[in-house]
């Protein structure tokens, strides 16, 4: 850990409840781990769930990676697709390695991002990353299609058909879903579990939708997607805003008022959603780091900087 505190990204790694020692690129020393754990756990059923820090700031990649792609002239883009190549191979190891002994056919793997790359704006100018949302307005942190429209890939040789494409919307929580119900655990014990089995819908068992409408919710901006409308309240709007996702993927035109009544019962439906949230009991970086200098303030020893102890924010 180069700094300790001050940079928010830049905290210290953990195997298994203790400091974990990473080698060499990050990304691949991540996707090398994987390979391992497949290797040593190939006789008997696992999970693995491999977070890539990548593509994300701060942009790095090995210079020979970078090289494969001097052809790009913007330099954020250029370090932005070396770290998505980087990535890229290293889920090919991973795949190499579940097919290499054996449990590739008996394997499902879910692929997806997060969210949509960081976009500047006139409070951060310099936010972007290289990447590109487009055809999709907005990104990471909003609500618009740029932020919450993601790649979403399922693979399972035996089970799901290669090279097919699944237009129906579908959400992140159904991977828990999904893996608890091929488990033979039980998803509506004790607290029902949201999110749907995507099996039966990506095999054509079931032929229906595997939701009915989308919502999503985060301080004052939410949204909610059904039947091919999407209403939002996400900054720049000042009011919610209705789109016809089918007409306009772009959401450039607002058309909620000449569709009042949808745009009203989107609004309930997401109003007798949001009644069975809980509010997000976890501190951000802001009230983290106030408490913090408090801790430092009250805690240092006579004569002592809190210098001494933590890299300050520039």
């Amino acid at each position: 850990m180069s700094r300790p505190f001050g940079e928010n990204y830049l905290h210290g790694l953990i195997r298994n409840k203790k400091p974990a020692d990473f080698k060499g690129y990050l990304t691949t020393a991540l996707s090398n781990d994987a390979v391992n754990f497949v290797k040593t756990n190939k006789e008997k059923p696992f999970f693995l769930y491999l977070a890539y820090n990548a593509p994300h700031q701060p942009l790095q990649a090995p210079k020979e990676d970078i090289a494969r792609y001097a052809h790009i002239k913007d330099k954020k883009r250029r370090v932005y697709a070396a770290m998505v190549d980087v990535m890229d191979q290293g889920i090919g190891k991973v795949i190499q390695a579940l097919e290499d002994n054996g449990i590739a056919e008996n394997t499902l793997v879910f692929f997806l991002s997060d969210n949509g790359g960081p976009i500047p704006s006139k409070r951060m100018p310099k936010r972007g990353n290289g990447s590109s949302n487009a055809p999709f307005r907005g990104g990471k942190t909003d609500y618009f299609d740029g932020g919450v429209h993601v790649p979403f890939i399922a693979y399972w040789p035996s089970v799901i058909k290669g090279g097919q494409v699944y237009d129906k919307p579908v959400i992140s929580i159904d991977i828990s879903r999904t893996a608890v119900e091929l488990a033979g655990a039980n998803a509506f014990e004790g607290n029902v579990m949201e999110g749907e089995n995507l099996i039966p819908f990506l095999t054509g068992e079931n032929k229906g939708n595997p939701h009915d409408a989308l919502f999503w919710k985060f301080r004052n901006s939410w949204a909610v997607i059904s039947d091919g409308y999407k209403q939002i309240m996400n900054s720049p709007l000042k009011e919610p805003g209705l789109f016809n996702l089918k007409k306009d993927i772009g959401e450039q035109n607002n058309i909620i008022a000449s569709h009042k009544d949808v745009a009203h019962k989107l609004r309930q439906r997401w109003e007798a959603w949001d009644q069975k949230n809980i509010g997000n009991k976890i501190g951000g970086y802001a009230d983290f780091e106030k408490k913090r200098d408090k801790f430092f303030e009250e805690a240092l020893p006579d004569g002592a900087k809190k210098s001494d102890y933590y890299v300050p924010k520039k």
